[in-house]
């Protein structure tokens, strides 16, 4: 399982986030504060995840994780910032604006 959670530049977390993850290629397999990992295909995935909560801002990650034959997971590499193409694809799913 992998959490999101949203905090602001002071530390304070937000209470009622939209959070929506995403695969490779850009398509929405998961909504809400977690994801279940042993949702992902077996091998090399990357995992995108957008945060958006109205009136404090958005932000984007994404992690190349790898699941093996025995169901272990490893995560490779993560990012954390502007995602554009998350983001644009987002607001124009969810109504949020451009």
């Amino acid at each position: 399982m992998i959490r999101a959670v949203a905090q602001s530049a002071e530390g304070q977390t937000h209470s009622q986030p939209d959070i929506r993850w995403y695969d490779e290629q850009g398509g929405e397999i998961g909504r809400g504060r977690s994801f279940d990992l042993r949702n992902l295909p077996r091998g090399q995935t990357r995992l995108g995840v957008v945060v958006f909560d109205r009136g404090r801002g958005s932000a984007y990650a994404q992690w190349l994780i790898r699941r093996d034959e025995g169901d272990q997971f490893t995560l490779l590499r993560g990012t954390i910032g502007p995602k554009k193409d998350l983001e644009r694809k987002y607001r124009k799913e969810s109504g949020h604006g451009s």
